[in-house]
């Protein structure tokens, strides 16, 4: 569907127009507002070649230096033997050299015809490294020049970790960040992600961002990451419009860097297994509390389980038989470790190649992912697998190219194939481990002694209480498939306009996002057999006779059907100008981007189109005194016209007090920044779609006309339609400091936040004798805050580095709104508590005697209690205990607080 042509459309136009005017003033005012600037610009000069190495004090080439110009934001990386060569614009310049784990020099090059030079850098020992940018949305900023709020971490410091999900990898590791698993399943883990916990009714997970498009990291060869960003507070994320409320996870994939051909393989496998397993009672156990608690409830009841039992139980938990049919007659099972596996195996390959030239670099990986199930199953049984299983396959390609002085391209190209196999039907494992747990250890055996006539197979064991046999779970039920193929390319391009105004260029993207999938369902349903049984436990039948066994379901083949392909595409387009200029001490960066993005699928909803302008203005004082104004005008077809689009402007300041006199050079303090932002971001969960639009149904059921009495379908008026439906508006604080002690050895990061988020869709609690469902409106309102602190201490003793980390986030959440009718008691209120929570009763212990529930108040929820039974708390008062008692308990399952600590330790390379 293409998005209506309104007035609001021109904003990226201004945008454009207002940032080209903003680029000529500068340039034009620049010779009086910094006048060495216009001395100094020497781009129309002839300028002179220098060239040499960057050295260690050993003599060793430091491959990773980079050099530039004082002044100039252009970086000249070294090659593997140290060597650059680097342009000056005039016979002097003023050249800044820089390396990771080492201290920085600046120093005046030049002359007539400069010869080559030794650039000689001293370690820095106490520092693990110098990885001093932050990848933001739409590049990278010098992390001590930041005025947002970002959690980064790098590649190296989550590949090595035993899980194959990326997204669980990451727990405990990045402030701000809260990682839930929800399941088990190879390759369907089930794993949730929260940035700074909830803050709407609706969807709340973050967006994720794979260089810069929304694309899922969970099948990231970890090989492939350099650095895994978190975008919290409204300064980092606003530039992203109506996506932008619930934060962001940014992935950064490695490029290739100038120098020789590197070849990396990496095999890797491990071990799974549960960190707590069930301890399940054996028989004997089992009917000895059975019988117990049903004297409990009736002294004078005969207990089910007789001394036959009794004995019999006693002797299979002694490994003792007495008489054949006994394993058949009296089983004991552990079904959980009847049919899981201790440990199951798990193995990843991959290899990767990256090098390159001045003119060209790429980075090319694949990779390889073998993932299986804990299940216990009879390899035997089928000519197919029934475990659950993954499988994927990764294939990567980065390439950059300089094409001249001016233009440089990138192409990136990925594609992922990945199977996943489910026992029975996708999401049995749920009815699988119901079954393992659940079903008594002497409940039956697991197969009976006897083949059924029907099928030519073993007769399992059940009865009409416990079908779920948990071997024909997991071996007559049939598989279930998905087949996935995706494919995705980004285009990107850069134009230098450096004959315009120095620092200008354009800049471009095209990306492409295609994916294939397909799920097969092939289940059958199996029977159960049972033995008719007396008190005693014995066959009141012989063997051999028809009422011998108990049957209770039936056997199918499996369902020949059940494929159900699906597409989906996804198309991104960017354009825009950056500018950045160094004037003296002022430092000006600025961009504006047009931007769009298009997802269709082969069924389903139509076509869905962002569409919208963002952009940034940063000012920078001495690296001192930082200014950072984003904004992002962006809308979508799911609006309304006159109110399609929303914007979304932040501001964020910060001051690095360790540049002021009074702190330089501080022995204790090396570095501290304060920062702050406020901002206001999107959110486009309205839960539903085009809900501007009235839409009717079928009515269910007909109605009979005419004389012969024909039935006519009806239609009916389905929620009608809204003409204020809007997205969510979040308004976010936050504040927040970074500091360095004691020449970078110990390193804080703290920040406080506020949101506040308004405008929710959310349907009114209305009185059904209004005779219409009503549709959500944008009543909603919910206010979140928290802090979060990270903490670092690294230090090397000759060669070994070691290091430890930590870090903590809280948030917690309060509706302030939710059109929730008034209740009869104040305290059954839901607004004023968290969006995750419980409601129930107060318990105050067990009844110890018939004379206390005599003298309670009423269980109005149960006709029988008796000693022993849960004594609750009667709130209001009235003598009976029903849903008025109910009270607020606290939250949901999902944490408000979450925290991780990391060890590191590295000698010669090895860590």
């Amino acid at each position: 569907m293409k998005l209506r042509k309104t007035n609001i459309m021109k904003i990226p136009r201004i945008v454009f127009i207002g940032l080209f005017l903003f680029i000529y003033l500068s340039n034009s005012l620049s010779v009086y507002a910094w006048g060495s600037e216009g001395n100094s610009d020497t781009s129309q000069q002839k300028g002179v070649q220098l060239s040499g190495k960057i050295i260690s004090e050993e003599g060793d080439p430091i491959a990773g230096a980079t050099i530039k110009i004082k002044g100039n934001t252009f970086v000249v990386k070294v090659n593997e033997e140290g060597g650059f060569k680097l342009d000056l614009p005039s016979e002097n310049e003023t050249i800044i050299v820089s390396a990771s784990g080492y201290f920085g020099r600046e120093m005046i090059v030049g002359g007539e015809n400069p010869k080559p030079i030794d650039i000689i850098l001293k370690k820095d020992v106490n520092r693990l490294g110098d990885r001093n940018e932050i990848y933001n949305l739409f590049g990278s900023r010098r992390k001590d020049l930041v005025t947002g709020a970002y959690s980064q971490i790098y590649g190296d410091q989550v590949e090595n970790y035993g899980v194959t999900n990326n997204e669980l990898r990451l727990t405990g590791l990045l402030s701000g960040l809260f990682v839930m698993q929800g399941n088990g399943e190879p390759g369907d883990e089930g794993s949730s992600m929260l940035i700074r916990g909830r803050r709407t009714f609706r969807g709340n997970s973050p967006i994720i961002l794979v260089d810069g498009f929304e694309r899922s990291m969970s099948l990231l060869d970890p090989n492939e990451i350099e650095a895994v960003t978190v975008l919290k507070d409204a300064a980092a994320t606003a530039r992203y419009g109506l996506r932008g409320s619930n934060g962001i996870i940014q992935v950064t994939t490695k490029r290739g860097k100038e120098g020789k051909v590197k070849v990396a393989a990496n095999i890797r496998g491990g071990l799974k297994k549960p960190t707590t397993e069930p301890k399940i009672l054996d028989s004997y156990d089992y009917a000895m509390l059975y019988n117990e608690a049903q004297l409990n409830d009736n002294p004078n009841a005969t207990p089910r389980y007789s001394e036959t039992y009794l004995k019999k139980y006693m002797n299979a938990r002694n490994g003792i038989i007495e008489d054949p049919n006994d394993i058949y007659l009296y089983p004991n099972i552990n079904w959980y470790k009847e049919f899981t596996n201790d440990n199951t195996w798990q193995q990843r390959y991959s290899v990767s190649l990256s090098g390159g030239n001045d003119f060209a670099r790429f980075f090319v990986s694949g990779g390889y992912l073998s993932n299986s199930g804990m299940y216990t199953t009879d390899k035997n049984a089928n000519t197919y697998s029934t475990n659950s299983n993954q499988d994927l396959m990764t294939i990567r390609s980065n390439v950059d190219i300089h094409v001249n002085k001016r233009f440089s391209i990138s192409l990136d190209i990925n594609g992922r194939q990945e199977q996943r196999r489910w026992t029975g039907a996708r999401g049995s494992a749920a009815d699988i481990f119901r079954a393992l747990i659940n079903t008594p250890p002497n409940a039956f055996p697991v197969f009976q002694k006897d083949v059924d006539s029907a099928t030519g197979m073993q007769m399992l064991g059940g009865t009409k209480d416990y079908t779920n046999n948990p071997y024909g779970l997991l071996n007559r039920k049939g598989y279930s498939l998905s087949l996935t193929r995706a494919m995705a390319a980004s285009l990107k391009m850069d134009y230098e306009l450096d004959f315009v105004t120095k620092g200008l260029f354009v800049h471009g993207e095209l990306a492409f996002d295609s994916e294939y999938l397909m799920y097969t369902n092939r289940n059958k349903n199996f029977s159960v057999w049972g033995v008719d049984v007396d008190a005693n436990g014995k066959p009141k039948y012989e063997e051999g006779s028809k009422s011998y066994y108990i049957k209770t379901g039936s056997d199918t083949q499996m369902s020949p059907g059940g494929e159900y392909p699906s597409t989906s595409r996804k198309m991104n387009y960017r354009l825009g100008l950056n500018y950045s200029r160094v004037f003296g001490d002022h430092h000006i960066l600025a961009e504006a981007l047009f931007n769009q993005r298009e997802i269709s699928q082969d069924i389903g909803d139509l076509p869905r189109i962002y569409r919208g302008g963002d952009g940034q203005i940063s000012y920078q004082y001495k690296n001192k005194y930082l200014a950072d104004f984003s904004m992002s005008v962006m809308g979508s077809e799911q609006f309304l016209k006159n109110d399609r689009f929303g914007v979304f402007p932040a501001l964020s300041l910060g001051w690095v007090v360790t540049q002021e006199s009074f702190l330089k050079n501080n022995p204790v303090l090396s570095f501290l920044k304060i920062r702050g932002s406020v901002g206001e971001t999107g959110w486009d969960d309205i839960g539903g779609y085009f809900l501007w639009y009235q839409k009717f149904s079928n009515q269910s059921g007909s109605t009979a006309f005419g004389q012969t009495a024909i039935s006519v379908d009806g239609i009916q008026e389905q929620a009608f339609a809204l003409d204020n439906v809007t997205w969510e508006k979040d308004l976010k604080y936050n504040i927040g400091l970074d500091a360095r002690f004691f020449r970078d050895r110990i390193t804080l990061t703290a920040d406080v936040f506020k949101e506040t988020n308004r405008d929710i869709m959310r349907a009114p609690e209305l009185p059904y004798s209004m005779g219409i469902r009503f549709p959500d409106f944008p009543i909603g309102k919910v206010e979140n805050k928290g802090l979060e602190i990270s903490l670092s201490y690294n230090d090397r003793i000759g060669n070994v580095k070691y290091g430890i980390s930590g870090m903590v986030t809280y948030a917690t959440n309060k509706i302030l709104e939710m059109g929730e009718a008034q209740k009869l008691y104040p305290y059954q209120m839901v607004t004023g508590h968290q969006l995750e929570n419980r409601f129930g009763y107060i318990a105050l212990g067990l009844f110890k005697s018939e004379e206390e529930i005599a003298n309670s108040p009423v269980q109005t929820f149960t006709t029988l209690v008796k000693p022993g039974d849960i004594k609750y708390k009667d709130v209001n008062n009235d003598g009976f205990i029903d849903s008025y008692d109910q009270v607020y308990l606290g939250g949901g399952p999902e944490p408000n607080f979450q925290g991780g600590v990391q060890l590191n330790l590295e000698w010669k390379g090895f860590d």
